[in-house]
């Protein structure tokens, strides 16, 4: 009946020792899934941080790209209003009123007469041209015998020109008038003379073969 009794105790024991170590297991198991859990979230945690950082730098990078196209468009704008200025001036070459009309005057074989020069103030009383409105003028003629006359005017101004051309009008429809009565073959001549505009240069010629002259004073001016 003791050693009965004693087996019976020793089970007890036995049986009270594993739930004891169960228990730790138990404990010790969830200690350690902790402990992963805790290391995996301080794993992660930098990823986080790394992410973070990482976007300044394509924030910059953007940025960068920006103003790299930023300051090539305003070089383009430059280049092109640099071309564009360069272009005007070449367009606009300085023309010397005198020698257009010494070369028009020159050319001996589309005047009927030698054309002389004569005083650019008197050109502008005959023409009724305003002396506020001319910049520089020349002027040459023949006798009164024919209608031949070169007449080369710089304006003061762009807002002049239509001025000196409307002056240049008055004059030889006067002209035609009086040529028709005394010299009608002069007529013609008069009716087909050239007014020809150029910026602020404005050129009248009465020749004795001005389809021809139009040329050489488009080649002039």
């Amino acid at each position: 009946m003791k050693i009965r009794s004693a087996v019976i105790l020793m089970m007890v024991f036995a049986l009270i020792a594993c739930m004891f170590t169960g228990c730790n297991k138990e404990v010790a198991e969830e200690e350690t899934t902790e402990e992963q859990v805790t290391e995996a979230v301080s794993t992660e945690e930098p990823s986080a941080e790394m992410t973070t950082e990482a976007a300044p730098e394509t924030t910059t990078a953007a940025e960068t790209t920006t103003v790299k196209e930023t300051t090539t468009e305003k070089e383009t704008t430059t280049k092109k209003e640099t071309t564009t200025k360069a272009e005007t001036t070449t367009q606009q070459p300085s023309v010397s009123v005198s020698s257009v009309a010494a070369s028009i005057a020159g050319k001996t074989s589309m005047f009927e007469e030698t054309l002389f020069a004569s005083s650019s103030s008197i050109a502008l009383d005959i023409f009724g041209i305003p002396s506020s409105a001319v910049a520089e003028a020349a002027y040459y003629v023949a006798s009164a015998a024919v209608a031949e006359e070169v007449l080369v005017v710089k304006a003061a101004s762009s807002g002049d020109v239509a001025t000196i051309k409307s002056c240049i009008e008055a004059r030889r429809s006067m002209q035609i008038e009086d040529y028709a009565d005394y010299v009608p073959k002069e007529v013609p001549k008069l009716q087909s003379a050239i007014v020809y505009t150029s910026g602020n240069i404005v050129v009248f010629c009465v020749s004795n073969n001005n389809s021809a002259m139009r040329s050489v004073i488009a080649g002039l001016v």
